[in-house]
């Protein structure tokens, strides 16, 4: 959990935000594919560039791995990416514009209190307070971020509901078949989860070069969910590591946590989530929303002494494994944690197909602000294709 991710922009991106990206060809046509952090954050600076613009979505809503809770507690709630991963300033480098009003107010998430669970007893690691910070949304959410900075601006290039099926990206151009239409356009950006293209979910024609085929065989795409409680009184610490302290310290990508939700929120309710990814598939993968609920409340219970099952007034499960055409978390430990390797071998193909995504993040990768300046990435290098 500290030590995973770095917490600053890479090379690549410092690099990419602030400058003029450049300017689209008169009528140049653009796909994007995937609605989510890269492919918005795609759409939004290619529009800017002036290009023709066509956003596909599968989902009948955009967001991808960001989705916003509202009306559980007295705030907002991120069911996906939640944590910044980085410094305030994040925010305004991925918007990108000296005229946009980037105020949304963070905090300083520093958990004070740490519950640990050995199986039998409950135990305290508050030291970890000194050891972990980060930043997180004190009244929005990440889903909240891009509905007001970006979406306007892409809302009217979205399609929803279509399912990518094949991809052609010929030599005069490209064309991308969903199960409505099929639309034409000068190049296309492919800004799925990684899981979308491990299984085989698009055809392309020509193929996928051998360099992607390997990289896709070899990357780790995460197992995981989250599960929120709203309690009538609050009986638990900030952090409750069911497994001990040290699987929190571990430099893994393996991470199972309950928090506060609350924390910092300026809220009167007692809201725990659950934080869990695997580079496993779980157990959690085959199981319904009101069977991980009842099992989480009853490891609760056992931890706090049956308080958990005596105050829940509510809870939301929301289990990413069985979320269609995501199918995860987001990328875990690729050939030992080598994070140019994904970027490399996804490198643009003859001019026309690009690659956008957390996993293409570099440094940054699985996070949000990754997901963003991978999409930097191939709209420079598409701009200047």
């Amino acid at each position: 959990m500290i030590s995973r991710r770095a917490f600053g922009l890479s090379a690549l991106a410092a690099a990419l935000v602030g400058p003029e990206l450049g300017r689209a060809k008169a009528g140049q046509r653009v796909i994007v594919v995937g609605a989510g952090v890269a492919g918005g954050t795609a759409g939004y600076l290619l529009r800017r560039a002036g290009a023709q613009v066509t956003i596909l979505e599968a989902a009948p809503h955009w967001g991808g791995r960001i989705k916003r809770l509202e009306g559980f507690a007295d705030f907002p709630i991120d069911l996906g990416a939640e944590w910044i991963h980085a410094d305030h300033s994040v925010l305004s480098e991925i918007v990108d514009n000296p005229a946009a009003n980037v105020d949304e107010e963070t905090i300083t998430y520093r958990p004070k209190t740490y519950d640990t669970w050995d199986g039998e007893s409950r135990g305290s690691a508050n030291w970890l307070r000194l050891a972990y910070a980060e930043r997180k949304f004190k009244r929005t959410t990440w889903y909240g971020f891009f509905e007001r900075h970006m979406l306007p601006s892409v809302s009217a290039s979205l399609r929803l509901n279509e399912p990518v099926s094949r991809i052609e990206h010929s030599g005069t151009g490209v064309t991308v078949t969903t199960a409505k239409a099929r639309y034409s356009g000068d190049h296309v950006i492919v800004a799925t989860p990684l899981s979308v293209l491990q299984k085989g979910g698009i055809s392309f024609a020509p193929g996928l070069p051998r360099r992607i085929t390997a990289a896709l065989g070899n990357a780790v795409f995460g197992s995981g969910l989250k599960a929120f409680f709203k309690f009538k009184e609050r009986f638990y610490g900030d952090i409750t590591l069911p497994h001990g302290a040290s699987g929190f310290t571990a430099d893994t990508w393996s991470e199972r946590i309950f928090y506060n939700a609350a924390f910092g929120k300026d809220s009167s309710d007692h809201v725990l989530g659950l934080f869990q990814n695997s580079n496993v598939p779980l157990a959690t993968a085959r199981q319904s929303d009101a069977q991980i609920q009842r099992d989480l409340l009853a490891e609760l219970d056992r931890i706090y002494d049956g308080a958990a099952s005596q105050l829940v007034e509510k809870v939301q499960v929301q289990n990413w494994d069985r979320v269609p055409y995501i199918n995860g978390t987001y990328a875990n430990d690729y050939d030992e944690g080598d994070q140019g390797t994904l970027v490399y071998a996804f490198r643009p193909v003859a001019g026309r197909l690009f690659f956008a995504g957390e996993a293409l993040g570099g440094e940054v990768r699985s996070t949000v602000h990754g997901a963003a300046f991978s999409a930097y990435e191939a709209v420079d290098q598409l701009l200047h294709a």
